[in-house]
């Protein structure tokens, strides 16, 4: 749903660096909705395994992760949704329109052969279907770092990082308001 906070809270820059070693809780959804709208083919199309499942989550999570984890030593703990608060509904029902109208935007795009308007249309229809959800928490899972909010991610990964179980919580939503570094919002 998205509250501005950026007239209320100060920027500071960082680096990726200067958070090697911290934890972070990570709102899971969000980030396969990033993985979903960016890694893609040329026309825009999600990648996709050979039995034509979407992979793009999958592949974002694994090579993000894992980089994070390694290079950086960084904790991450991933969060899901649960059951969206009544709030969100018209919410949900705004998105769901402009995602509708995105994939018209970029079937025409496709058929004039203009594919960079084509791949800047296709990043909005990104749909996450339950199966997606259920394959990132099983991938998450085997690693170990993957927590099941009872309703908003966003909310149990801001609760997370204000009782001290991880450094900050980290989510696109709040990218414009809080640290200078990409997905990062610290407590």
């Amino acid at each position: 749903m998205g509250v501005n906070l950026t007239p209320i809270i100060s920027r500071h820059v960082s680096s990726l660096e200067s958070l090697k070693g911290k934890s972070f809780a990570v709102d899971g959804n969000n980030y396969l909705y990033q993985f979903l709208a960016l890694i893609r083919m040329p026309n825009g199309s999600p990648l996709k395994d050979s039995k034509g499942n979407i992979t793009s989550h999958l592949t974002g999570l694994v090579f993000r992760t894992t980089r994070l984890m390694y290079e950086y030593k960084m904790r991450l703990i991933f969060v899901f949704d649960g059951k969206p608060p009544e709030l969100k509904t018209e919410e949900i029902k705004k998105r769901h329109k402009i995602r509708n109208q995105a994939s018209k935007e970029w079937m025409k795009a496709l058929e004039a052969g203009n594919y960079a308007k084509a791949f800047s249309k296709a990043i909005v229809t990104s749909r996450l279907t339950r199966p997606m959800i259920d394959d990132s928490k099983r991938l998450l899972e085997l690693l170990g770092i993957f927590v099941q909010a009872p309703s908003e991610g966003e909310a149990q990964a801001a609760f997370m990082a204000a009782k001290g179980d991880v450094w900050a919580a980290s989510s696109k939503t709040m990218t414009h308001s809080c640290s200078g570094l990409q997905d990062l919002c610290v407590s």
